[in-house]
């Protein structure tokens, strides 16, 4: 399952995710796990069917609305988009192998500037199995998924050598612990301040 990573500080975030997808009818390629709200400065990450990625970025994109609403809206908009993309994967004939693993779990980041909080925030939204609504949590001062063998005590990153070796670990991690799952492709970070955000590539997790 897909690496997304969020380090908070009070004026600025980091977003770091990877870039491997496997699809049914293409097999492994690469994907975007997290997409730009620039209206609202905001980062939006996924992990679990991208589809629902897909979906909020088209739906949120147009909505005339800052950091602060989005995390009120984002479970309200959520539950009726995972109804649908996984009926359209039962339309395109998918297994129903593949159906557990789509319906298993979604997990939704937010992350940007709060002016309610006056600094960085970050949101985790997810849902597991059958349920379609989404629960909240707070993100302080960083989560990092997949979690490997990192514990508590894993310190704030200081540079991209940092943020390198954390997502080579989790790869390294997750293919010994889930061979053939999703992971891996390139490493990318997005790094937002209050009066923006750039993404860049950080490198690649070879096999």
């Amino acid at each position: 399952m897909s690496i997304v990573n969020v380090f908070l500080w009070p004026e600025r975030a980091i977003v770091q995710v990877d870039t491997e997808g496997h699809c049914p009818i293409f097999g492994v390629i690469e994907v975007s796990k997290m997409v730009p709200l620039v209206h609202a400065n905001a980062i939006l990450a996924c992990r679990g069917n991208g589809g629902l990625l897909s979906l909020l970025y088209s739906g949120l994109g147009r909505v005339p609305c800052d950091f602060d609403s989005l995390v009120e809206l984002i479970p309200e908009v959520t539950p009726p988009m995972v109804v649908h993309y996984q009926q359209q994967a039962r339309d395109a004939g998918l297994t129903e192998e593949q159906m557990t693993e789509i319906r298993a779990t979604d997990q939704i980041i937010l992350v940007g500037w709060s002016e309610t909080a006056g600094r960085m925030q970050g949101w985790r939204f997810e849902r597991w199995g059958e349920e379609t609504k989404f629960k909240t949590y707070p993100i302080d001062p960083w989560c990092i998924a997949p979690a490997a063998d990192f514990d508590a005590s894993l310190p704030m990153p200081h540079g991209d050598d940092d943020l390198k070796r954390i997502a080579k670990r989790q790869t390294a991690w997750h293919r010994e612990q889930l061979p053939g799952k999703a992971i891996g492709g390139r490493a990318l970070c997005a790094e937002i301040t209050r009066g923006g955000m750039t993404i860049r590539e950080l490198c690649d997790l070879v096999p």
